[in-house]
């Protein structure tokens, strides 16, 4: 099964008009707005003094619990929501166009996570 699909040019303008900067993030143009765009798993930012341990220096056990939790999360937004992805096609930055494709088949989605 395909991963995949492109979507309709409706979602893709819905997509574009809630997001209108993703061109310029991907550019790393600044507009005064959203310079970048950052998504963590951490309610605060992680700081080496304090929760960097956290993240280094465990045991397989416990890396393979964390896994576990990360996967299922993933698995739970496939399950509740529409899950997109933006690719860029083309010659960047003259012939290069912004291409938002929809994850279709679950597995293929959390082999990417």
């Amino acid at each position: 099964m395909k991963k995949l699909s492109k979507v309709s040019s409706d979602v893709e303008n819905s997509i574009k008009l809630q997001f209108p900067f993703l061109q310029n993030v991907k550019e790393n143009i600044d507009h005064g707005e959203m310079g970048r765009a950052a998504i963590s798993v951490f309610d605060h930012w992680i700081t080496c003094e304090n929760e960097y341990h956290l993240l280094d220096n465990i045991d397989v056990i416990e890396q393979e619990n964390r896994n576990k939790k990360f996967l299922s999360h993933w698995a739970a937004l496939f399950d509740a929501a529409e899950v997109f992805t933006v690719r860029y096609r083309g010659q960047w930055p003259h012939k290069e166009k912004l291409v938002i494709k929809q994850y279709t088949d679950k597995a293929g989605h959390l082999t990417q996570c």
